[in-house]
């Protein structure tokens, strides 16, 4: 890794174009199937031309600091490309004329540039879990009664201070008026940029790490592309900081010192840090849940929805449900809608009506947090982990009952309820055949079980940990994820919401064999007499499973209605007959492509029929996949 950098920093960087980039061994591979760009492109090109001596101000100063240079275009090859450009204002001042109140971009996907460049490699940037795992371990490693002080670096002008290859600088120009640019920098808005000053940045990194502990500092930190977040206590916080900015510099990549922070206090990758005493709170910004609210207010108040926008709004709620782990139940049918777009290259469709039942919970959801102050405490980093009210579910299903057991404040309890004991409404949301659970049940009896246990939980004092042990692991994934795209499963998990909010973020699912959960298991089997006398039996809560949710909404009835693009759309949105997105692509493909060609609306009989047949002759499918799909 070492080598090679040093060869590209000598010799400039390759972009992905002209000549293929060189694998790191740090960085992990990239999707084999990217995941297609459907950011829209600027509209506001004008602003280039109508402010043309501020932009040429602009990259006059980019030419005096060699980042750039001027060229003749009629001594270069025929096919130059020119990237469009525009002047983004840094505040609400439209009409200032400082250079640095505004901000160049340039779009490398209107020229197409961005569609040649392949990464076999992407970034691994830090998340939620890594910022937490720093603060606990900062907090743990040295046990001070000094406060915690955080300090933020961030690179001055990243990009622009590592080169580019010769023959890669050929098409990364710009043209300002009559006269013509060329970088010879990493340039903003190049889909390689960030991955290459990424890995530059990650080895000045790792070396500031490496050397802080040799001279006595007691200090960690996380990078982001070009911020940096440094965490110690207050009596080293001056020391690491003098260091990790002599460090940059003697490397040749310079902080911004006007934007140097040192405090109690901190913003990183969108969450707000403050330290009280011997605890570290991370939280949410108040200015995102509103942000949240208002875009899906916004896909709510229109009749249709469109492909740029469920991407904006999808990847808001990825990032905020870092936190809010409990609610991402409600994004299957976003990113099922989104999905069913891309793969038939549909911009715009009418917004299904599973699509904004979802959302609608959603907000309640996000208006309740919001009114609550839930925002303002959201992942609190406790100095004791070892608090003797962390809890422990333990939780099994059968055929024929399900079961739990709890220890909390040193305390056991338990619970067991017989499968046809459930309510009626429960039991056809859940199984298949509602009069005769079978083994094809179990995933959602055994999540059935653990979500008992945690609304049992829930009546009760709040744990700073809960341990929840289960022997199914698909179970375990679900809640490592909280999200299925089964119906079932989804189902269940949007029921459980409302209590499984207080146990942010402290839900700990571990996997355990089933001869380790004999006693789970024991009891869900009815095979188990005999426990402790002191162990209390409770009545397992329900009311949260036959809680009112939202408002059913009605099928549309396809019989009459011409086969439109919309309507497929609907079709798609409405139908439950699948498991998995990846499922339904492959089915739908094989049938346009040997069953119906043409949308087939109203789906007849023949067409059935005919698909059974086909689907069955392959080989491809098993009956029950069949079956599926034709319901």
């Amino acid at each position: 890794e070492a080598k090679a950098l040093l060869e590209e920093l000598d010799l400039g960087f390759s972009m992905g174009d002209v000549s293929s980039i060189p694998e790191s061994q740090l960085w992990p591979k990239a999707k084999r199937n990217p995941q297609l760009d459907v950011r829209r492109v600027f509209d506001n090109y004008q602003s280039a031309t109508d402010k043309e001596e501020i932009l040429l101000k602009i990259i006059n100063q980019e030419v005096n600091s060699n980042r750039m240079r001027p060229f003749d275009p009629s001594n270069g090859p025929r096919d130059c490309v020119f990237t469009p450009m525009a002047l983004i204002p840094k505040g609400v001042d439209e009409n200032s004329t400082d250079p640095k109140k505004y901000r160049v971009v340039e779009d490398y996907k209107r020229s197409k540039i961005n569609e040649g460049v392949h990464l076999n490699q992407t970034l691994l940037l830090p998340k939620l879990s890594d910022l937490r795992l720093l603060l606990s371990k900062v907090i743990h490693d040295d046990a001070s009664d000094q406060s915690i002080c955080f300090f933020v670096v961030d690179i001055e002008s990243a990009y622009r201070q590592v080169g580019v290859k010769s023959e890669e600088q050929l098409r990364l120009n710009v043209r300002v008026g009559a006269r013509c640019f060329r970088h010879l920098r990493l340039p903003f808005g190049h889909r390689a940029s960030g991955y290459n000053f990424s890995r530059v940045a990650g080895a000045v990194h790792r070396i500031v790490l490496s050397l802080l502990p040799l001279v006595g500092l007691n200090c960690h930190g996380l990078l982001y592309v070009d911020d940096m977040l440094f965490v110690c206590r207050e009596r080293s916080a001056v020391p690491s900081m003098c260091f990790v900015l002599l460090t940059w510099s003697l490397c040749g990549l310079f902080p911004s010192y006007r934007k140097l922070q040192l405090n109690t206090s901190a913003k990183f990758i969108g969450f707000n840090l403050e330290s009280s005493g011997q605890n570290v709170s991370v939280t949410v910004p108040t200015s995102k849940i509103d942000n949240l609210i208002s875009d899906i207010s916004e896909i709510l108040s229109k009749k249709s929805v469109s492909l740029d926008w469920l991407a904006k709004v999808g990847g808001k709620l990825i990032w905020a449900f870092q936190s809010y782990r409990y609610l991402k139940s409600h994004l299957s049918s976003l990113f099922g809608c989104k999905s069913m777009m891309e793969r038939k290259k549909l911009k715009v469709i009418r917004t299904p009506h599973k699509l904004r039942r979802d959302l609608t919970s959603l907000r309640g959801h996000l208006n309740d947090i919001r009114r609550a102050g839930l925002v303002f405490n959201i992942a609190p980093i406790c100095h004791n982990l070892s608090s003797p009210k962390n809890a422990c579910i333990v939780s099994d299903a059968s055929t024929k009952a399900i079961a739990g057991t709890l220890y909390f404040e040193s305390k056991w309890s338990y619970w067991t309820l017989r499968i046809n004991s459930l309510p009626l409404e429960v039991r056809e949301k859940i199984l298949k055949v509602p009069a005769c659970p079978s083994a094809n049940d179990i995933c959602q009896l055994e999540l059935l079980a653990v979500l008992i246990s945690l609304a049992l939980l829930a009546q009760r004092d709040k744990a700073p940990m809960i341990w929840v042990l289960c022997d199914n692991m698909g179970v375990v994934h679900i809640l490592n994820k909280i999200y299925s795209g089964q119906d079932q499963l989804a189902w269940l998990l949007q029921r459980a919401v409302p209590f499984l909010l207080k146990f942010v973020p402290n839900l700990v699912p571990y996997y355990i064999s089933s001869k380790q959960n004999f006693l789970a298991d024991g009891l869900s089997r009815e095979t188990l007499e005999d426990l402790p006398s002191d162990w209390m039996r409770c009545s397992p809560p329900l009311q949260w499973l036959c809680a009112e949710g939202a408002s059913k909404q009605q099928r549309v009835a396809l019989v009459h209605k011409s086969p439109t693009q919309e309507i497929l759309a609907e079709f798609v949105a409405s139908a439950h007959a699948v498991k998995t997105r990846q499922l339904y692509g492959t089915a739908a493909k094989f049938f346009s492509s040997f069953v119906a060609p043409e949308v087939p609306f109203p789906l007849r009989v023949p067409f059935v029929q005919a698909f059974i047949y086909a689907m069955t002759k392959t080989g491809l499918y098993k009956y029950n996949t069949i079956l599926t799909y034709t319901k």
